[in-house]
This record gives structure tokens, sequence and C-alpha cells, in this order.
């Protein structure tokens, strides 16, 4: 059995490039800082997660706060 791996791939790139554009029609003033995909290829679906500056800079700064806890 041979696989279209090519089928695949044109179909999560258009999938992908609507949820973005969609993403970005819904959120015009939000900056996403990237975006990433979470996959399950036994139950045969793929995810795609973003995230904005303003939280990862949040987060950023609450890992920081607790490693300067560790330290001191």
């Amino acid at each position: 059995m041979i696989f279209d791996w090519q089928s695949l791939e044109d179909r999560l790139y258009e999938q992908s490039k609507a949820i973005i554009q969609h993403f970005a029609a819904e959120h015009p003033n939000v900056t996403c800082s990237f975006f990433a995909y979470d996959t399950d290829p036994k139950e045969g679906y793929f995810l795609l997660g973003f995230d904005t500056l303003e939280n990862a800079l949040c987060v950023a700064q609450e890992n920081e706060q607790r490693a300067i806890k560790r330290r001191n």
C-alpha cells in the first residue's frame, strides 16, 4: 500500500492557511508570536495552536520569577 503523502501535505497546508487567515480576521489587533502543530497520528488529528506576544511575555516573566525564587 502506497500512501499519498503529497495529498496529505497539500490538505494540511490549505487547511492551515484557512485557519491562520480566520484567526487573523477574528483578532486583527493581536500579534501572533508563533503557531505550532499538535498531532496524534494514531487518532489521525492535527491541531493548530497559536500564542500571542502578550501571553509569551507573561509566561516568560512568570518563569523568570520562579527561577529567581529558586535561586534565593
